[in-house]
This record gives structure tokens, C-alpha cells and sequence, in this order.
């Protein structure tokens, strides 16, 4: 049997990824803060935050996620991505953090 050509891709630890989020919860960047926004989707559906509600300020939205172990809430503000948008981020995020999202 022929070996593998291509390495297989892990699932980044999700400590790992928190830890990503809680870095990036202050950066002003656009690239970071579409960064945060899609982290905190992926950190979601993974159940580690917990969605409380969408608070709006004038015409911008925010996640409001919750942390439940620190009992801390993430506003996180909606860039209003495109899917093709986010497909590229996903992509950009699968680099930087070597993993499949």
C-alpha cells in the first residue's frame, strides 16, 4: 500500500482556540475582529460560549457570549461577513492555526 501523500489535519484543541478568542477580544483590526467573530461562532456551536443575546447600538450588532466557567460575557461585534467571506477566513484560520474548522 502506497503511504499517505498528504498529512492529515487535526482538530485544534479548544483550549487552544479560547485562547486565540480571548486574545483577539481587543484588537481593532478589521481582520482580527473577523477573526474573533467567526472564533466565537466556532466556540459556540462547540458549546464552550454560550450565546445570552444580540445587543444593538445604533447600527451595529454584538454577540453576546457567555464564558460559563468565568462567568464572563464576550461582546463580540458583527463584521457582517458574506459566506464567501467567511469560507475565506475559515481558510486563513485552518493556516494560522493548522487545523479544519
Amino acid at each position: 500500500m502506497p503511504p499517505k501523500e498528504h498529512k492529515r489535519r487535526l482538530f485544534a484543541d479548544d483550549e487552544v482556540l479560547l485562547d486565540f478568542f480571548t486574545r483577539l477580544e481587543t484588537a481593532q483590526e478589521e481582520q482580527k475582529q473577523h477573526f474573533f467573530y467567526l472564533l466565537g461562532l466556532i466556540l459556540m456551536r462547540k458549546k464552550i460560549l454560550k450565546f445570552e443575546d444580540i445587543a444593538r447600538e445604533g447600527d451595529r450588532e454584538f454577540l453576546c457570549l457567555r464564558l460559563p466557567r468565568e462567568d464572563k460575557v464576550f461582546r463580540v461585534p458583527n463584521p457582517k461577513l458574506t459566506e464567501e467571506q467567511i469560507e475565506a477566513l475559515k481558510g486563513q484560520l485552518s493556516e494560522i492555526l493548522d487545523f479544519q474548522v
